[in-house]
């Protein structure tokens, strides 16, 4: 009996010790931001280097050289969240992010946007040979987004479990 309390009290003991080390791993998830607005960029441009590659990867645009790089919203065009600007000769292309700076949605879901958008710029440059012959339009730009948009969330959703 005398054993089975200080098991006990050990038990306890124990779990008072690693309480705080799973608060300060919990801490350190992915969905919490960081304190600084510094670190919270680099952690943002980080994830969406990574989601980048993925994607890349899964969408068959390995031999493209494609970077990344974070755009203050004066440098994108209005009501966009991003963009790509691609050599096709050269098979070089440029995705361009909206820096975390500019957003006002919450990390986690600042995250998800930054994952559609490096998706959706993805799939721009995958149509592009099929595009780059046809006539542009402002409503036939509008219909593309329009339908990339939706290939992009599906994906997304695809991925997601959804």
């Amino acid at each position: 009996m005398l054993g089975g309390c200080s098991l006990v009290r050990f038990s306890f003991s124990l779990l008072g010790l690693l309480f705080p080390l799973t608060m300060v791993s919990a801490a350190q998830d992915v969905s919490s931001p960081p304190v600084k607005p510094h670190e919270r960029a680099l952690l943002a441009q980080s994830f969406a280097a990574e989601k980048l590659w993925m994607w890349q990867k899964r969408l068959n645009l390995e031999d493209w050289n494609i970077t990344l790089a974070v755009a203050r919203s004066t440098e994108l065009k209005p009501k966009t969240l991003g963009n790509i600007h691609w050599d096709s000769d050269k098979k070089t292309a440029v995705i361009h992010v909206l820096d975390p700076a500019d957003y006002t949605l919450p990390f986690e879901a600042m995250l998800k946007d930054m994952e559609f958008t490096v998706v959706h710029e993805l799939i721009h440059l995958e149509l592009s040979p099929v595009l780059a012959p046809l006539q542009r339009s402002d409503e036939n730009r509008r219909d593309e987004e329009h339908a990339v948009n939706h290939m992009a969330q599906a994906l997304l959703d695809l991925d997601h479990g959804k």
